[in-house]
């Protein structure tokens, strides 16, 4: 016959049309496959492409060509009998020689049935196994790379593998189509029939059964495959497990600064209870000045000895200038080069959350020797942010009060915010230590703990899918 097509009409059943939309053919499962008589048997609906079926035509249409029992065929009188097994081969969905290269592991599509609103209807999933390419020709269990199959709606429940009669599917370039044809088994009471869909268009939703209703031709259209993406499960600390955090903080020892270091030495105590109480933590706390100390308060170790004296660390891998080596006391607001040391060298507790709370008045690199944020201030922030996070290594920052200019404040404060910003930190001013410095430090703490691990769980196309 000319220009016959093959689509799958019912359970168990394919229908063969020709080019005038006769049925030529009938492909039955459980027997041997029947061409009847050239003048056709009924008239099978298209979409305008000619391609694509419209209306479902079950065994219950074809009554004028014989007695229907028990899904079987009685009193009708072939012109040809072919085997079955020469009806699988036929198929107007197979595709041809191009190959690409084989995947290395299994591969998820998930898919869902439309309303006519383009709400959700039913969902599904198929994973091709490894090895597969990004097609598969399934006809009955012919396809040992379809390792699974879920569809679940509220008219036919849950389908799974054993249900799949057909699925058609390919993700090549000029040849990307999805069909398929599901009924439960052994009674073929509850499936459905759709295909046709691709990247641009929604396929056809034709037959859709139930135990009980009947959804077919409803206009309820199949949606071309996605990817199956993994779930990310966030997990949230239990109130058993007190996170560990290592909290560093970090002032430039200049004179200025005098202020806001008593200030918060004075606050620590209490904003550490505070803390507790919002954000339990296993809190280990350092107190350092950068090339020098501040008498009487908890700031009595500077961050070269600390690191030179406690973690055995060589001057030579130190970043950071001595004091005297930088003119107008440049050395003691070296906050980028500090940074980077403490991210290197501190000895960070295995395990434990990694935070950096800078204090400073003046540019990162050397304090303000020109009056002014220059590229060097700027490359100094980016080394220190680069450091910082590959060390892991949250950075808080704060920017006292200073003599600058405005604009050069806002440069400044800028830079400061833009370190904690690209480190997962905060950024506070002056203007933020008007409410105190407890609740400033409080926030600091609460912000240092560890975020909640998050745990990725490869898709599992299965029925907690389709149920979800």
């Amino acid at each position: 016959m000319k220009n016959q097509k093959i689509v799958e009409a019912m359970p168990g059943y394919r229908w063969e049309i020709d080019g005038a939309n006769f049925v030529k053919v009938v492909y039955r499962q459980d027997s041997d496959l029947v061409v009847f008589a050239d003048q056709g048997i009924c008239h099978y609906r298209f979409d305008d492409d000619g391609e694509r079926l419209m209306e479902f035509l079950d065994a219950q249409s074809l009554l004028d060509v014989g007695t229907v029992t028990d899904g079987g065929w009685l009193d009708v009188t072939p012109s040809v009998v072919i085997p079955w097994s020469s009806a699988t081969e036929t198929t107007n969905t197979a595709a041809d020689s191009a190959t690409s290269a084989p995947s290395t592991q299994a591969m998820s599509y998930t898919f869902r049935v439309l309303n006519n609103d383009g709400t959700e209807f039913g969902k599904g999933c198929f994973t091709l196994g490894n090895g597969s390419e990004s097609s598969v020709e399934y006809r009955r269990g012919t396809a040992e790379t379809l390792t699974a199959f879920w569809y679940r709606d509220l008219i036919v429940g849950v389908l799974d593998l054993s249900a799949l009669l057909s699925l058609s599917f390919s993700d090549r370039a000029g040849e990307q189509q999805f069909q398929f044809n599901a009924w439960a088994q052994p009674d073929f009471d509850r499936g459905l029939v759709a295909g046709g869909a691709t990247p641009d268009q929604l396929g056809a939703v034709s037959a859709h059964r139930g135990a009980t209703e009947d959804g077919s031709c409803q206009g309820r259209k199949l949606e071309w495959v996605a990817i199956g993406q993994p779930t990310i499960e966030v997990v949230e600390e239990d109130g058993v497990t007190i996170p560990l955090v290592d909290l560093v903080v970090a002032i430039d020892s200049s004179v200025s600064m005098k202020d806001e270091a008593v200030a918060l030495d004075a606050a620590v105590s209490a904003a550490i209870e505070a803390a507790r109480a919002h954000c339990p933590s296993d809190l280990r706390v350092v107190y350092l000045g950068i090339e020098g100390t501040f008498r009487d308060t908890r700031f009595n170790q500077s961050i070269r000895k600390y690191l030179t004296t406690t973690t055995n660390v060589a001057e030579s891998e130190l970043r950071g200038r001595q004091r005297g080596t930088v003119a107008g006391g440049g050395a003691q607001e070296d906050g980028a080069r500090a940074i980077e040391d403490l991210s290197r060298h501190f000895d960070w507790r295995p395990g434990a959350g990694r935070a950096l709370f800078f204090l400073g008045d003046e540019s990162l690199d050397g304090g303000n020797q020109d009056g002014k944020q220059d590229q060097g201030d700027i490359e100094a922030a980016n080394l220190a942010i680069a450091v910082a996070k590959e060390a892991g290594v949250r950075v808080h920052t704060y920017l006292g009060t200073s003599s600058v200019k405005d604009k050069v404040r806002r440069e400044i404060e800028g830079e400061y915010a833009r370190v904690a910003r690209e480190t997962g930190g905060q950024s506070f001013t002056s203007q933020d230590a008007l409410r105190g410095f407890q609740a400033l430090l409080q926030d600091v703490i609460c912000g240092s703990k560890p975020e909640p691990r998050r745990i990725e769980h490869p898709f599992c196309c299965c029925q907690a899918y389709v149920e979800s």
